[in-house]
């Protein structure tokens, strides 16, 4: 993934969509990709990128990731409203935080993620 976050798009073309499936579909559209292509470059199957943009299903924290890198998309225009956070808000201070840590700590933190990145794959 590097630092792909600095080449992501940033303009809606005025267009607007109101839910996260809305906004899925519009962006693979807008790229000129099928569910199926989207789904390849996700590492993803089109059944679950069909059920994303009927709003069957929202997408856990690293598929989001995902979708926005496939599409060079910026995640805050893909979830908008639906995020009640914004993963990038405040990292600097956070990652700040976080490297003045004891090893102890740091470890448990790390543990912590994992079981929450874990507990959101399985939804």
């Amino acid at each position: 993934m590097g630092n792909s976050l600095s080449i992501y798009i940033n303009d809606y073309g005025g267009d607007s969509v109101s839910n996260f499936g809305e906004r899925l579909k519009f962006w693979r559209e807008r790229k000129g990709l099928t569910q199926e292509q989207l789904a390849l470059r996700c590492k993803s199957s089109e059944q679950v990128i069909r059920s994303y943009e009927k709003n069957r299903n929202k997408p856990g924290y690293d598929m989001i990731i995902r979708l926005c890198d496939a599409m060079l998309v910026n995640p805050d225009y893909l979830m908008q409203d639906d995020l009640s956070f914004n993963p990038y808000e405040d990292r600097n201070e956070t990652f700040n935080d976080i490297a003045r840590l004891s090893p102890t700590n740091y470890q448990l933190l790390k543990g912590f993620v994992k079981n929450l990145k874990d507990q959101e794959n399985k939804s």
